[in-house]
């Protein structure tokens, strides 16, 4: 059991009470001072479901990735882009093809220069709709398509390659294939606009390439208004799957270099600086509580303020201060419902409404001896029981 007491996170001190045992025939076999004792009929152990309701155990799941966020920003990202060619629709008297055109290269910053605002009210309009693009697609873009490419990307692996792959062999797969992605939609672009437009393969591939790297000099343009619909998509398709590429590749010479410096550091002897700094409790012994922590720390793999707010978080649950989360302490709790409900439920999961109703029952069947006493560990405490600590 790790100690999560205030003194420190990472020993393992010896327990304070005795533990049940249960037996193969149901009941409790009393655990205290290393002797089993035959005895009370085994406390019944709540098991999650896999449904929404009571007892439902949430897994962590990061809100910019659940389909409402998605949902959101993409009705958002739309009506953005519908709303600006609406208005250039009628203050600049284009058509809608123009507008909508025109909407999506300065969206994505290509800017051919073929169409522009002609009045000092609709470049101070640009000014304001630029910079509002900028925010929308690098914050909603970057959420929504980046998710569905790796969605893709997944599928084109394949659930056994994936498994026989390491991370390193994945990342450098999944490159692979966004690469060829973006070759053959070059290559199909130049051939459609070369084409339709009468210009040379060569050319094709210009405009192409200016395109979707969002260059756009602006010197071949488009010219009908079924090549500038089909350019529309192009752009939109072609810069997205640029950033997504850019950044793949960025994020893998960052990681490479962060793989050889752990490699580096899990390398190093253990000194007896480095026993001192691992041990936390001063105890004279590093646990593995306490070196998983300190190799977390220095490989960067976890920061260090996000492992003092879970410290912190489970010492606002541990009433006792006895480096558990037991029952005791969730009398407590329960017997702050009323408080919690007048300071917003701040202890409350939003996830899990049915909590405290069935804290209460429990709590009731312990009154009446019908269960356990016994501590929960932090390892075995209701996982629905959040909420953020004191600053």
């Amino acid at each position: 059991m790790i100690d999560l007491s205030p003194g420190g996170y990472g020993s393992v001190p010896p327990p304070s009470h005795p533990r049940p045992h249960h037996n193969e025939a149901g009941t409790t076999n009393r655990v205290e001072d290393g002797r089993l004792e035959e005895g009370q009929p085994a406390a019944p152990v709540a098991q999650p479901t896999s449904g929404g309701g009571r007892g439902h155990v949430e897994e962590f799941e990061s809100d910019t990735e659940s389909a409402s966020f998605i949902g959101w920003m993409t009705v958002l990202f739309f009506a953005h882009y519908l709303i600006g060619a609406i208005v250039y629709r009628i203050v600049e008297g284009w058509s809608i093809v123009d507008a909508l055109y025109f909407c999506a290269v300065t969206m994505t910053t290509v800017g051919y220069g073929d169409l522009l605002p002609t009045s000092a009210a609709m470049q101070g309009f640009t000014v304001a709709y630029i910079w509002m693009s900028m925010g929308l697609i690098s914050f909603a873009v970057g959420h929504v398509t980046a998710k569905a490419m790796e969605d893709r990307e997944e599928e084109l692996l394949g659930a056994a390659a994936a498994a026989i792959m390491d991370n390193e062999t994945r990342q450098y797969f999944k490159i692979t294939v966004s690469l060829t992605k973006i070759v053959l939609f070059l290559l199909s672009g130049a051939f459609f606009f070369s084409y339709f437009e009468g210009w040379t393969f060569l050319e094709g591939l210009y405009f192409c390439t200016v395109t979707i790297t969002s260059v756009g000099y602006g010197d071949l343009t488009p010219s009908g208004e079924y090549i500038k619909m089909v350019c529309t998509l192009y752009v939109f398709i072609g810069v997205i799957m640029t950033s997504n590429v850019i950044g793949q590749v960025t994020k893998q010479i960052v990681d490479s270099r962060l793989r050889a410096e752990r490699e580096r550091f899990y390398a190093k002897a253990l000194t007896l600086e480095r026993l001192i700094a691992i041990d936390k409790d001063g105890s004279g012994a590093i646990s593995g509580a306490e070196f998983l922590i300190y190799m977390l720390e220095k490989t960067r793999l976890v920061d260090k303020d996000d492992l003092d707010k879970i410290h912190k978080t489970f010492q606002h649950f541990d009433k006792t201060g006895d480096g558990e989360i037991s029952i005791d302490d969730l009398k407590e709790l329960v017997d702050r419902k009323g408080q919690l409900s007048q300071e917003g439920a701040a202890l409350a999961s939003p996830r899990g409404p049915g909590f405290f109703s069935q804290l209460s029952h429990s709590v009731g069947q312990l009154a009446q001896g019908t269960m356990a006493r016994t501590g929960m560990m932090a390892r075995g405490g209701p996982r629905e029981l959040s909420g953020s600590p004191p600053a």
